[in-house]
């Protein structure tokens, strides 16, 4: 719960990664999804870190039953591993990116990953 209730943290944290990727001139893998109005992605978890980065149209994404935020073009957040999510397209199309980010980058960055017990970085 603790990732639900702090949005604007992980959405502060995604906009320090995309700088150091760009400012860096990191490359990394990602996937890129282009969805019709109203589509919406069952709740589900990933392997590894996520940056959502919106590059067009709008969704609302939610982070439990009830959290839930609009995301724009240009709006970006980092999903740690193993967190509950899905989201909703709003617009007639939405066309957004998720990077791939590993703890070694997350490490580099913040100093610890999110979700350590060691920082209490979650």
């Amino acid at each position: 719960m603790s990732w639900a209730d702090r949005i604007p943290d992980y959405q502060d944290k995604a906009h320090t990664i995309d700088k150091y990727l760009h400012d860096e001139g990191i490359e990394i893998d990602l996937d890129t999804f282009v969805e019709s109005s109203e589509e919406t992605s069952t709740t589900h978890v990933h392997d590894e870190h996520r940056l959502v980065v919106i590059e067009a149209g709008q969704m609302h994404f939610w982070n439990n039953v009830t959290h839930k935020i609009e995301l724009k073009q240009g709006d970006k957040l980092l999903i740690p591993v193993s967190r509950l999510h899905g989201s909703t397209v709003l617009s007639g199309e939405c066309t957004y990116h998720q990077p791939i980010i590993g703890d070694d980058l997350l490490k580099k960055i913040f100093g610890s990953a999110p979700g350590s017990s060691r920082t209490g970085a979650e």
